[in-house]
């Protein structure tokens, strides 16, 4: 699968790195704790981080208070500015390959002093 910014990503495996990160391998999990992170993999894999403050309300039956909406509003921030900062390096990486004077290309025909 072909991504923006000419970047190749296999969605499958970028899934599975949110689901492994709720519940990692190393750890044993009943099914119900795998089918609750795969549910919450999926909203924030979607979503963003925010879409699991719903998914708070409905199993505690109160909101999700004010300290989570800030904690997931700041996680989609720093996941959208590690990003930026991703495709910033990118891009500034492929402008200095493109404007690298490789001595070797350089004509050699006429040096100062050589005749």
């Amino acid at each position: 699968m072909r991504v923006i910014n000419g970047g190749f990503q296999n969605a499958n495996e970028s899934f599975h790195a949110v689901l492994w990160n709720l519940a990692p391998k190393y750890r044993y999990a009943t099914g119900i704790v795998i089918d609750l992170c795969a549910a919450m993999a999926v909203l924030c894999y979607n979503d963003g981080s925010q879409a699991i403050i719903r998914f708070i309300t409905d199993i505690t039956g109160g909101g999700g208070g004010y300290y989570t909406r800030v904690a997931m509003r700041r996680l989609d921030e720093s996941c959208v500015y590690a990003e930026h900062k991703k495709k910033t390096k990118r891009t500034k990486e492929t402008f200095d390959s493109l404007h690298i004077i490789d001595d070797d290309t350089l004509d050699d025909s006429f040096v100062s002093g050589a005749y």
